[in-house]
């Protein structure tokens, strides 16, 4: 009795572990590179613009890059600021190709930069919408 008494608690403990990992794990901070773009965004884009940065609410923003180049994105969360650096390599296109990245901010930085080659660019426009 006392031995599945102890078994029961241990299982009841380290379930309360897994619970509370979770919840943490739903504040997710990150960049991931979309490819269906929804119909609310999709309205917003301009082509005549390189950088675009799209507000959809509060720590919820879409970046759109247009690039002849195949472009990959990583990105750096630090206190204030959220980093994407851009870095396009040496694949070519003839025309020129739309990059779209969601990123989702739950609780930290609120500015986000773009570097490009290692260099800070500035976004072209922003939209809140």
């Amino acid at each position: 009795m006392r031995r599945t008494l102890v078994m029961l608690c241990a299982v009841l403990f380290l379930g309360g572990c897994v619970e509370e990992s979770s919840v943490s794990y739903k504040e997710f901070n990150g960049i991931d590179e979309i490819e269906k773009i929804p119909r609310e965004i999709q309205k917003e884009i301009q082509p005549q613009y390189t950088l675009q940065k799209i507000q959809k609410a509060e720590g919820h923003y879409y970046i759109v890059f247009y690039s002849y180049n195949d472009v990959k994105a990583n990105y750096v969360i630090g206190d204030e600021i959220f980093e994407i650096h851009l870095d396009e390599n040496r694949l070519t296109y003839e025309d020129q190709q739309l990059y779209i990245y969601e990123i989702i901010v739950d609780n930290g930085p609120k500015k986000i930069e773009v570097y490009l080659e290692g260099e800070a660019v500035e976004f072209d426009k922003l939209t809140v919408i």
